[in-house]
């Protein structure tokens, strides 16, 4: 149709797009073949009502009549739709902001007084035909004909600010990319023999039976049937008939969309408080559809038991790993741990948590964030999980989700737990390389060996690199020889040590400290900003299985060695004083006869001297009485010898008969938790996926609308995603009023935010959504400059 010769076809077409321009001249082809039709049907004889119900039932006859009068007027080129495409550039924003609040205030407002009041405010006269464009344009114009205009109700809205947060999700598609993946692993459901117990004790028609409170009674065991581990409930259940394996991807779409929404919605990120005013609103906004706290838990449930917590969490790897750009990956990844504390009266897998200050049962998160800090992909372990023996396993699977080229010849970077010979050897061997920071005792300056000069640092601080030998508690005969970065702090004099598998060649001194310490601002800061926004260490699930406790096991096996070896000591112990005690009798037999023979020398001695016998007798029987009295002196050290060493064999005796009991207690204690309960990690994991989801989506609202703005996740939940407001459908667009809060200068980055939904021009179900902002009434009647 470029042969026009009409100058306003040419004009018009100049103004619009030219796939919308075919649009307007095939759809002017179709109503002039109709009008043709029509009029070689009715001089065919038919009637006019006749005709129109073949060719045009949904024409009436005042349109027939009229497209027959311009048709005939002047053929084809005069059905063609003549609203331009785009407004005159005289029209600002400004200016159009005015028109439209005008007739939102007041819809029965005249075009002349629009007019009137645009040069009153504005200092621009604008004619009545393009302020109906501009009514047409954003479908506030009345209808022809005259006559009052019907005003659409206007729907209240508790989060009209989430439609920023709402958008960014239709603009990047996270939740779609979450439907798709439960789709796909719905669609991989086996078909298997249902059993007599339903882990939600209902019937096939959904009605709850005895089973119901029976799953939930404990009796004897320490825990109720219901309860129990999912990997022991998926064996008793047909899961091919659980609701979510038949539900409609739009449904299940709504309720991913409405879990999404939680860190906003609650306080806890818990289900039950949908079931209150505010939640209830917020959630019918963000699906559409009001579902009560248990339709919600149930769906989570479904995903619990299809185990869909490893396939959503691949999904949100492949997806933000592909949102960010080359240049922003180049610094390779963080690996940092996550220790949420859970509470339970159950002997269960523990650690330590830092938030608690203490060791308890836990769950241990290990979490890989890329170079900018966007956490992409976790594992979750009921207990303790180290960075260590955890960190190589995790990089493979990364890996193999999003491609070798994503980590490999690039940094891991680790906080000090990374710091063990054996993982530096790991790496050392390896394409990727480590970065890691040593604690005061491991390395100190003086023990680094080709220490290069100290060049200046950030701040005033000064670097020097050399190498170090680290010890190795696992293989102490073969230290390792690493790298090792030294950072002198201005003033303090104090050092931070860097251990590095890099080499020189790849990475200087500076590239490896600033790659460390940009680990606060971009992982360790930014995820503290998550877990304050979407309650992250919040535990989510409360089944549990008994496993073996191999540390448990271990610890009896060595403690049943040291008893044996205590009884085989007492044992000894007894014998030593059994033969203590011979030797005693012994001494004191020996001791008597000496007392004897000195008796009876001594009576000798006396006899002697009363017969007066020379002097030579009298010495003889003296040495004679002397050297029994030395005997009967040996014979009473030797009692207290045996006397004492008798005494030091009872006391070792009774110690270690003391350890006796002491060990028997301590391995009764150990027998009754040779098993341990291991926590269910499937459904933690499943609202991972969901907070990472809401506050990375978040974050993406900001950087789309909000790109001057900075704000923390928190502040933009309160200030942004809670601004009340209304809404009007009509048509196909969907006008979205928020609410001015008090903060001015809030209001107006959310009002530029507004003009860029506007001017992007996004669908979402259906309708064009169109953002504007309330502002109080005597802003309005002075305009939004006021209002700034």
């Amino acid at each position: 149709m470029s042969d026009f010769d009409d100058p306003e076809m040419h004009a018009l077409k100049r103004t619009l797009k030219p796939e919308t321009w075919n649009q307007r001249v095939e759809r002017a082809k179709e109503h002039a073949a109709i009008v043709a039709a029509i009029e070689e049907a009715r001089a065919e004889g038919a009637t006019e009502e006749e005709a129109l119900r073949r060719y045009a039932p949904d024409w009436d006859r005042s349109t027939y009549h009229g497209r027959r009068r311009r048709f005939r007027a002047g053929g084809m080129v005069r059905l063609i739709n003549q609203r331009p495409g785009k407004l005159p550039e005289k029209l600002s924003p400004e200016v159009r902001q005015v028109i439209c609040s005008l007739r939102r205030l007041d819809p029965q407002v005249a075009v002349e007084r629009i007019a009137d009041v645009v040069e009153a405010q504005c200092g621009v006269r604008v004619s009545p035909t393009l302020i109906k464009r501009v009514l047409a344009a954003e479908g506030l114009n009345r209808p022809p004909g005259g006559g009052l205009r019907e005003v659409p109700a206007a729907e209240e809205l508790q989060f009209a600010g989430a439609m920023f947060l709402k958008l960014a999700d239709v603009q990047v598609g996270y939740s779609a990319q979450m439907v798709q993946a439960i789709d796909t692993l719905r669609h991989a459901i086996p078909e298997t023999e249902a059993h007599e117990f339903s882990p939600d004790g209902r019937d096939e028609q959904g009605r709850f039976t005895s089973a119901y409170n029976q799953a939930r009674a404990k009796g004897e065991a320490e825990q109720g049937q219901a309860f129990r581990s999912i990997e022991e409930l998926r064996k008793e259940t047909d899961l091919s008939r659980r609701r979510l394996a038949v539900e409609q991807n739009e449904t299940i779409k709504r309720k991913v969309q409405g879990l999404l929404a939680l860190p906003l919605l609650t306080d806890t990120g818990k289900t039950i408080q949908l079931d209150d005013y505010r939640g209830g609103h917020g959630i019918a906004e963000f699906s559409g559809t009001r579902y009560t706290g248990n339709t919600l838990d149930r769906f989570l449930r479904d995903l619990k038991y299809l185990g869909a917590g490893i396939p959503m969490m691949e999904a949100h790897a492949k997806f933000w790993s592909a949102q960010e750009s080359e240049g922003a990956t180049a610094v390779g990844v963080y690996i940092d741990g996550v220790s949420k504390p859970l509470w339970t009266s159950h002997f269960t897998k523990a650690g330590k948590v830092s938030g608690a200050g203490r060791v308890m049962p836990c769950l241990d998160q290990v979490m890989v964030h890329t170079g900018m800090g966007t956490p992409i992909f976790w594992s979750t372990f009921s207990g303790h999980a180290s960075l260590v023996t955890q960190t190589p396993a995790i990089l493979k699977k990364v890996e193999a989700l999003v491609g070798e080229g994503w980590t490999a010849g690039k940094l891991v970077v680790i906080d000090g737990e990374g710091s063990a010979a054996g993982l530096l050897k790991q790496f050392a061997s390896g394409e990727r390389h480590l970065v890691t920071i040593l604690r005061e005792n491991r390395v100190k300056p003086e023990e680094v060996e080709g220490l290069s000069g100290w060049e200046s640092y950030r701040q005033g601080d000064e670097i020097a690199e050399g190498t170090a030998t680290l010890a190795d508690s696992l293989d102490p005969k073969s230290p390792l020889t690493v790298r090792v970065v030294l950072i002198r702090r201005r003033g303090k004099g104090t050092y931070s040590v860097l251990a590095t598998t890099a080499p020189r060649e790849d990475y200087t001194a500076t590239q490896l400290a600033e790659a460390y310490f940009s680990r606060w601002p971009r992982q360790e800061l930014r995820f503290r900003t998550f877990n304050q926004g979407t309650r992250f260490k919040q535990v989510h699930g409360y089944g549990k299985r008994l496993v073996q406790n191999f540390t448990i096991l271990s610890k009896l096996d060595k403690l049943r060695v040291q008893r044996e070896r205590v009884q085989a000591r007492l044992e000894r112990q007894t014998e030593t004083i059994r033969a203590a005690q011979q030797e005693l009798t012994r001494t004191r037999r020996r001791l008597n006869a000496a007392k004897a023979r000195r008796a009876r020398q001594d009576g000798l001695l006396d006899t002697t001297i009363q017969a007066r016998p020379k002097r030579s007798q009298i010495q003889e029987r003296v040495e004679v009485t002397r050297s029994e009295r030395e005997r009967m002196a040996e014979a009473e050290a030797g009692i207290r010898t045996a006397e004492t060493a008798l005494s030091e064999a009872v006391a070792k005796a009774e110690t270690l008969r003391k350890k006796l009991p002491a060990q028997d207690s301590e391995i009764a204690t150990l027998e009754s938790r040779k098993e341990i309960y291991q926590a269910d990690t499937e459904l933690d994991e499943i609202m991972t996926a969901f907070k990472l989801g809401f506050a990375l989506l978040c974050e993406h609202a900001m950087r789309l609308f909000f790109p001057e703005l900075r704000l923390s996740l928190n502040g933009f939940m309160r200030q942004v995603l809670s601004l009340p407001g209304t809404r009007i459908v009509e048509g196909r667009v969907d006008h979205i009023r928020i609410k001015a809060s008090p903060n001015n200068d809030m209001m107006k980055a959310v009002e530029a935010a507004c003009e860029r939904v506007n001017a992007i021009g996004i669908v979402r179900n259906g309708r064009t959504i169109k953002l504007s902002v309330d502002w109080p009434q005597i802003a309005r009647m002075h305009g939004s400059k006021r209002a700034r």
